[in-house]
């Protein structure tokens, strides 16, 4: 029945862009939601990297699909504020970076958004891109956490400044504990700054003892605290 559904989803799509042409959110060509030009050029610049960190006795993989700079970093700016649409674009190179890495898992989950700050936004992108690499790989998606609490705008904090900013804003959804059991769980963040947010988000995760946590995150900048 999913499959029959994301089917239908997408001629649905492609018969209401025959009607409504889209254009490219980068460029403004018309065709597509990313043109050919600017696909080439995200193309490009896809460089998966690994890395990891020891959090609470554990040995987290972080693996990342870009560098977040250029028009990369750019796209995913507009994918963060109205352009949802390319999001199934860009979880394409999500499931790219996995390949790379012969990652095997069993669920997916994202890191969650305040109901404030999504209401804003109409959407959390990391939910969006959670959703749309589940089509493509054919495993669950779950919300596993919520931010019940609001904190400072990570933005222009440092990596300290950010652990403190995060802590104890995020809960675990204690219904989820026994599905998580003996589980690989690739947890999704669109960007990886410090690693702060995603840090504490696979901490909480990680207290309930799934078998193993991979972040996979859309872009990486290059001043993060993973090794």
């Amino acid at each position: 029945m999913k499959k029959a559904l994301v089917i239908l989803r997408k001629i649905f799509n492609k018969i209401l862009n025959l009607i409504f042409p889209e254009t490219c959110m980068f460029c403004d060509s018309d065709g597509h939601v990313l043109c050919e030009n600017c696909r080439y050029e995200i193309d490009k610049k896809f460089r998966p990297e690994k890395s990891n960190l020891e959090i609470d006795g554990n040995l987290i993989n972080f693996i990342s699909a870009f560098n977040y700079n250029g028009i990369v970093a750019q796209v995913i700016k507009k994918f963060k504020f109205g352009h949802k649409n390319a999001g199934e674009f860009l979880s394409k190179y999500l499931k790219r970076a996995m390949d790379f890495y012969k990652i095997n898992f069993d669920m997916i989950t994202f890191v969650p958004m305040s109901a404030r700050k999504q209401e804003n936004r109409k959407f959390n992108q990391s939910e969006i891109l959670a959703k749309k690499l589940s089509e493509i790989v054919d495993r669950p998606v779950f919300c596993l956490l919520k931010k019940s609490k609001e904190n400072l705008e990570q933005k222009g904090l440092d990596f300290y400044q950010r652990k403190s900013n995060v802590r104890n804003v995020y809960e675990f959804d204690n219904n989820m504990t026994k599905k998580i059991e003996d589980k690989k769980i690739i947890l999704i963040d669109d960007i990886l700054t410090t690693g702060a947010t995603i840090i504490e988000c696979s901490r909480l995760i990680n207290s309930k003892k799934p078998k193993e946590i991979i972040c996979l995150i859309l872009a990486k900048v290059n001043n993060t605290t993973t090794s």
